[in-house]
């Protein structure tokens, strides 16, 4: 979203002349490493942008949006979230009550540098399940 609205990028058909000459290439490849590991190998920007090579371009353009601190935990949100029944996993593996806690405060702090926090708060709450359990 947020490389849609400020760079104007469409997701599936990304027009990356847009960014192309704004891509600083050594911090690039700094934030791909960190992404990927030391086997990192830099791509051409082309095809549809999906959940890393966003994270990578986000990271590069926008670190007050992103920032290289966030991307360890990012890496393990990708990794539950491929082994989950939903993406890649063949053996479904859900993700324990903790991990998935540690996962929406790692992610509502990134959200936060992008909007209001207040607003986001009034927001997630529209999203909360019920609780029926009685006390």
């Amino acid at each position: 979203l947020c490389l849609r609205i400020r760079y104007g990028l469409d997701d599936e058909q990304p027009d990356y002349s847009r960014v192309r000459d704004k891509i600083d290439w050594e911090k690039f490849d700094d934030v791909g490493r960190k992404l990927f590991g030391e086997r990192y190998q830099r791509r051409e920007l082309d095809g549809p942008l999906m959940f890393t090579n966003s994270a990578q371009l986000l990271a590069t353009l926008a670190p007050d949006h992103l920032n290289l601190t966030d991307l360890g935990p990012l890496q393990g949100l990708s990794a539950a979230r491929n082994k989950c029944e939903f993406e890649h996993g063949f053996l479904p593996n859900v993700p324990t009550k903790k991990d998935a806690q540690r996962f929406l405060s790692g992610v509502k702090s990134i959200v936060r540098r992008c909007c209001d926090e207040t607003r986001l708060e009034d927001m997630l709450t529209r999203y909360r399940f019920p609780d029926f359990r009685t006390s």
